[in-house]
């Protein structure tokens, strides 16, 4: 596996735009085998690979920072330093394929360059009777998103009858997207044991979401909020409202927005703590609610260079 991964970076190191200097990008990488009787996971940078086993998420790999103090110490060892814990001030990871302008050091192994190319690889025993699916995906996700989260997010979506990897998948990428993710985010998931899933109940779904301090069911329905935009909401609309509370599985709370319009203040205006102590909401509907806000005035905005 590790050798796999290694040759990777070594041919697209050949690749004509790498090699005229034009394309001097990188990229992360997860990998997993899945076996009948273990797993075994190749990570390269902060990309994660989680997996869900009897009520747990299970971290298959670790991230490659640059302030790990073992991956400080590899960098330090090959002749550079950590600024501002980036390499060189600059490169947010201490790992990735490709980024050939940190691999300069003639002789060196992959180890021995100030970003390596080389993985850490785990190997997991299988649960055949604990294991349920797997979640692949790069940073873009896990900055606004716990793994408890993503294996709760993926229960609770199953249990509402998205049960393609594809739909799956989708939906951790939509509530990374309403959390204010600004970064590129691909996402794989991959079912275990379907059996298992088909066996959840919605209490048992609903219990993973709030000890994940989730909102059960409207974590599953952010679709719903997404296309919706800032310039829409100029004022309280009690029937559109209602339809964006009924979508999310939020609706009981729609009497207490037509009768208190919370200070009568614009729903975008409003922030989590007054959802709590203005309409006596709970707090995992409140945070849901305080995120609805977030996605309304982010998506909206144009973006601005960093």
């Amino acid at each position: 596996f590790e050798d796999s991964v290694m040759s990777i970076d070594r041919e697209m190191r050949q690749l004509q735009e790498v090699e005229s200097g034009q394309d001097q990008s990188g990229s992360t990488s997860v990998m997993v085998l899945v076996g009948p009787s273990c797993v075994v996971c190749a990570n390269t940078g902060d990309s994660r690979a989680v997996m869900s086993r009897d009520g747990v998420a299970v971290a298959l790999s670790e991230d490659h920072k640059p302030f790990n103090p073992e991956e400080k110490e590899r960098i330090e060892a090959a002749g550079s330093h950590v600024k501002f814990n980036r390499v060189n001030g600059d490169l947010a990871v201490s790992r990735a394929l490709g980024d050939y302008l940190y691999k300069q050091k003639a002789g060196a192994p992959p180890e021995g360059q100030l970003v390596s190319c080389a993985p850490d690889v785990t190997t997991r025993k299988r649960d055949p009777g604990g294991d349920d699916f797997l979640v692949l995906a790069c940073d873009g996700l896990w900055e606004k998103m716990t793994i408890e989260q993503a294996r709760a997010l993926v229960r609770c979506a199953w249990q509402m009858g998205y049960k393609g990897p594809s739909d799956l998948a989708k939906r951790l990428v939509e509530y990374a997207l309403m959390a204010g993710s600004t970064d590129n985010i691909t996402c794989v998931v991959h079912v275990l044991d379907a059996k298992r899933l088909d066996a959840l109940s919605e209490a048992d779904a609903r219990a993973g979401c709030e000890a994940a301090a989730l909102c059960y069911p409207a974590c599953a329905c952010v679709r719903a909020v997404l296309p919706l935009r800032r310039r829409d909401v100029q004022q309280y609309d009690d029937g559109r409202m209602r339809s964006l509370l009924d979508a999310v599985g939020l609706g009981r709370h729609a009497p207490a927005f037509a009768a208190q319009q919370v200070n009568g203040e614009c729903f975008v205006e409003v922030v989590e703590r007054e959802f709590v102590e203005d309409l006596d909401m709970p707090a995992g509907d409140a945070a849901f609610l305080a995120l609805c806000n977030l996605s309304l005035i982010h998506i909206s905005e144009p973006t601005r260079p960093y």
